[in-house]
């Protein structure tokens, strides 16, 4: 009987925005076997966002504050901020707001009817734009929604073991470059469907990538297997 471990990503999806293919992935994931969800998948849905602008040049964090002070939001932030927002399925603005909250160490970023953001925070020679915290009510309606998940799907949360401890240190050791700001989070959440011989439900090609140098490298690791929610969806998986 197959096994499948979700990632948060692909459950985000459907307690958010109630994506049809993820919840026929987790209706035929059910149906074929058993379905496991990480307690880090939990804490993340806890966890704010933060991303962290890339320097495109020496002169960029200080032009970027010196627009930021005189009310402005530089155009190449609000190319970063389009980018971010769409890939977090988040409404894009026509325009930007920006209301200073403290000179030249924390700006928020609103939209035209004065919604946040974003908040930018400068620290060190970097600039990090972060999203809005979601209020707690909020995290805790899905949350909610997550354990109804269970409920219905017949799915288990469970901890983090000791051997997928293990397995998250080699798996961080050797990929972090390629698993990218997720690093911690992801690899446990891999670590996880590698003890338990799981199909890891993913949309990060990363994982992917992770899986094809596996087989290259003598780690004494589990075989990693990933799939995408549709094709766990068309009932594409073996045993």
């Amino acid at each position: 009987m197959p096994r499948f471990v979700f990632d948060t990503n692909v459950l985000i999806n459907y307690i958010r925005y109630d994506d049809q293919e993820v919840h026929d992935a987790l209706t035929v994931a059910a149906d074929l076997g058993e379905i496991l969800i990480s307690q880090i998948s939990v804490l993340e849905m806890w966890a704010p966002v933060k991303w962290k602008i890339k320097e495109e040049s020496p002169n960029l964090v200080p032009l970027w504050i010196r627009k930021l002070e005189e009310g402005e939001v530089p155009a190449g932030m609000q190319e970063v901020l389009l980018h971010e927002l769409s890939e977090y399925q988040q409404p894009l603005p026509n325009q930007f707001f920006v209301d200073t909250l403290r000179k030249g160490r924390r700006w928020s970023i609103s939209d035209e009817n004065k919604q946040l953001i974003s908040v930018v925070e400068y620290t060190g020679n970097s600039l990090i734009l972060m999203s809005p915290d979601i209020r707690r009510s909020q995290v805790e309606q899905e949350i909610s929604t997550l354990k109804h998940i269970c409920e219905t799907f017949d799915a288990q949360i469970i901890p983090v073991s000791e051997r997928a401890q293990y397995y998250a240190e080699l798996i961080v050791q050797h990929y972090r470059d390629t698993l990218g700001r997720n690093t911690i989070t992801d690899s446990l959440i891999i670590a996880t469907g590698l003890e338990h011989d799981a199909w890891l439900v993913t949309y990060d090609n990363n994982w992917e990538k992770v899986k094809k140098d596996m087989k290259n490298r003598s780690l004494p690791l589990p075989e990693m297997k990933v799939i995408d929610p549709a094709r766990v969806a068309h009932g594409e998986v073996h045993s």
